[in-house]
């Protein structure tokens, strides 16, 4: 599993760049929605693990880094859930 960022505060873009390549993330940015909350989005393809299905992850910020933030604690979460079915 990538390494976390670190927390959900300040990070800069290269550190969001540099996540979302190692999870393998798809980024789209809709520069005509420049400041909205939609104006960044991640696409994210969760490995399948223990006979289950992947799962996609999409979000949404208002920059890279806030879309990669809310990519990130949903990558946690879903790790989570997949640790509680041991």
């Amino acid at each position: 599993m990538p390494a976390p960022l670190h927390g959900t505060h300040c990070v800069t873009d290269l550190e969001a760049q540099g996540w979302l390549e190692r999870v393998g993330a798809r980024v789209l940015h809709h520069p005509e929605k420049e400041g909205s909350s939609r104006a960044w989005a991640t696409l994210i393809c969760t490995p399948a693990a223990s006979g289950r299905r992947s799962k996609i992850i999409l979000t949404f910020g208002c920059s890279l880094v806030a879309a990669t933030q809310a990519a990130e604690a949903r990558w946690h979460e879903v790790w989570e859930e997949l640790s509680d079915v041991h």
